[in-house]
């Protein structure tokens, strides 16, 4: 099962990819002067999650 989902609306620009092989998770989200992006693996449980807020945050 893979599935990728692009969605862009007025200034709201939206990426998602799942791929319920491995269980693979991508999510970026692009909304006026917000930028965010996280990436989830639940195979060896790997977290990324970035947001260009002045705050950066990283789990791994």
């Amino acid at each position: 099962m893979v599935g990728l989902k692009r969605v862009y609306s007025g200034s709201t620009v939206g990426l998602q990819w799942v791929y319920s092989g491995s269980t693979v998770g991508l999510q970026w989200v692009y909304s006026g002067s917000t930028v965010g992006l996280q990436w989830v693996y639940s195979g060896s449980t790997v977290g990324l999650q970035w947001v260009n807020s002045g705050s950066i945050a990283i789990d791994g």
